[in-house]
This record gives structure tokens, C-alpha cells and sequence, in this order.
């Protein structure tokens, strides 16, 4: 073999030892991508905030892509309507316990988790006393005031929003009780609560619509009706929306609210110095006059007049606007 043939042989040798090289590393590189690809796919993400309508928190409440271990349990949940937080910490020994790939990227990472839930209204309790309180006896128009109940059952979303007295203590008369209240129903108590009132009985009273001045004459489209605890009654309240027609308040008086007798008073119908016609009742006979209103006054009221004629003084009581008749 010659020279020059020796030389194109190594030539061709390395080439090829070259070309064999370069593949190699591509092919390395390709699969060393695919692995990082298939790693990636793998990783967990964690759920930063989630609800659960649940007793209890499973591995898929908190990451994404949990695996088989989506469905295992790991602790309870929170109380209906409440939220759980689990930081980075937590979280990682979690994900290391049931080998999820994720590791936090801070120590600010957290989870959220919420309880879903809804509320057993105070409308809703109120009705199940008074249907308990009525098998016990209690009738007529009333109202229940509970003391120690602010807000009504939280329960959980899955839970239907009634209620139903398991328990109760009356005493017939002072109308106070204690009563436990159970929801959904008595059945199948999966909260419970216990609560003390009392039973108001109720009466409706005429109440202004808006608010009157005094001197405004109170007519019949002025009044409305409203429900009200008998025990907070003033003795003088006014029940009787005719004792209010034709009245006028002492003083302002706001709307809504019950009235007393001294609240109101007949509309001023002579006013001291003011021309009457005075009335004389003789027998069968009515005799009139001019006179003077030496006091004001509202219908009913009995004022002093002078008869301008004579200038005779004397009491007279008042029927109407600016007449008087001699009693």
C-alpha cells in the first residue's frame, strides 16, 4: 500500500470515528431532554387555595398530580366554614411521606383550605320554637326571644339548612324555657345547640307611618299597624287607632313607635283672643252670641269667654273651631 493510500485510509478512519462521536453525544443529549421531560410531567403543583365539602383532608385537597395517593387520608378537616393553612414546611413533609415530587420554592408557600358550609337561620330556629311551644300548650299571637343566640347553626354545605327541637323546658306563666335544638332534625342530629328565651306574648298597635310634628292633625292614612311584646306595653299605650285619628302630638313624635295618652292631644281649636260664637242652650231654645276666647283650647276643653255685648264673663266648653256653648 502506498503512501498516499495509507493517508486516505486514517483519513477516512478518523471521520468516521468523528461522525460515530457526534451521534453518540446527540443521542446523549436527546435522552438526557427526554428524561427531564418525563420528570417534569411527573412533578407535583400545590393548590393554593381549595374547598372541600368533607369530614376530612385528603392528599389531592392540597397538590395536583398527587398520584395513587390522591384519595388517602390525612387528617380531619376543618369546622364547616373554616379554613385550614398549612405552610411549607408541612407541606413538604407531606409531599416526602407519600413521595410527591414537590419541594417548596420558598418558605412563604402555603395551602388554603376551606370547609365549605351554609347557615341554619335564626327565622329557621325561631319557627321550630314555636312549633315546639305549641304542642306544649302556648297559643294566641307571641314571639320567641332567645338570649343567648346571636347568629344562627353553621353547618356543613351537604347538611339541609332545618332544625328541630329534640328538648324542651317550659314553664307555663313566667314563659321562660330552654330548649336544645338540634339540625337537620331530631333524627339525625349532626349539630347541636342548646338556647334559653322567653315567650312574649304580642298585641298590634296603631304606630305612625312618618314622623308628625305637633300642631299636624293625625288622620287615618297616617297610621300602621306593628307587633309588640305585651310586657313592654306602657300602661297608658294606646291600642286604639281611633284615640290617634284627630290628634295632634304634645311634641314631635318619630315613626314606628307606640304611643301613650300623654303623647297626644285634641288639635287647639281657640286660641286666647280669638272671636267665638257662644252658644246658649235655654230649654228648647239655642240662642248665639258674639264673644272673646280669654284662654286657647282644644275640643272638649272648658275656657273662659266674654260675651262682648254684655261683658258678662263665663265658662264655656269648646265643640269646634272657635265655637263655644254655655254650660
Amino acid at each position: 500500500m502506498t503512501t498516499v493510500e495509507i493517508r486516505e485510509t486514517r483519513e477516512a478512519i478518523h471521520a468516521m470515528c468523528r461522525a460515530t462521536l457526534r451521534g453518540l453525544i446527540l443521542a446523549m443529549v436527546l435522552g438526557f431532554a427526554l428524561v427531564l421531560i418525563a420528570v417534569e410531567a411527573k412533578a407535583a403543583s400545590v393548590k393554593t387555595f381549595s374547598t372541600i365539602n368533607d369530614d376530612v383532608v385528603r392528599v389531592g385537597d392540597i397538590f395536583e398530580d398527587a398520584g395513587e395517593h390522591a384519595g388517602t387520608v390525612i387528617g380531619r378537616a376543618p369546622a364547616p366554614g373554616s379554613d385550614m393553612t398549612l405552610n411549607a414546611r408541612t407541606l413538604r413533609r407531606i409531599a416526602s411521606t407519600y413521595s410527591i415530587d414537590w419541594s417548596p420554592q420558598s418558605v412563604a408557600e402555603q395551602a388554603t383550605i376551606r370547609r365549605e358550609a351554609h347557615t341554619v337561620s335564626a327565622d329557621v330556629i325561631e319557627t321550630a320554637l314555636k312549633s315546639a311551644l305549641i304542642q306544649r300548650g302556648v297559643t294566641g299571637d307571641y314571639s320567641v326571644s332567645v338570649s343567648n343566640m346571636t347568629a344562627g347553626l353553621v353547618v356543613p354545605a351537604n347538611v339541609p339548612a332545618t332544625a328541630e327541637v329534640t328538648q324542651l323546658n317550659y314553664t307555663p306563666g313566667q314563659d321562660h324555657f330552654i330548649a336544645t335544638i338540634a339540625t337537620p332534625s331530631a333524627a339525625q342530629p349532626v349539630k347541636t345547640m342548646t338556647v334559653a328565651g322567653v315567650v312574649q306574648k304580642t298585641i298590634q298597635v296603631p304606630v305612625l307611618k312618618s314622623s308628625v310634628n305637633k300642631g299636624e292633625i293625625i288622620g287615618s292614612t297616617d297610621i300602621d299597624w306593628v307587633d309588640v311584646a305585651s310586657r313592654t306595653l306602657a300602661p297608658d299605650a294606646i291600642v286604639d287607632a281611633d284615640k290617634l285619628i284627630g290628634k295632634t302630638p304634645v311634641r314631635f313624635v318619630s315613626m314606628g313607635q307606640p304611643l301613650r295618652s300623654r303623647d297626644v292631644m285634641n288639635p287647639q281649636m281657640v286660641a286666647r283672643g280669638d272671636e267665638v260664637t257662644i252658644i246658649y242652650n235655654l230649654g228648647g231654645m239655642q240662642l248665639t252670641a258674639k264673644g272673646k276666647a280669654m284662654q286657647n283650647g282644644a275640643e272638649g276643653d272648658l275656657i273662659r269667654t266674654i260675651n262682648v255685648a254684655s261683658s258678662r264673663s263665663m265658662n264655656a266648653r269648646i265643640t269646634g273651631d272657635r265655637m263655644v256653648v254655655v254650660e
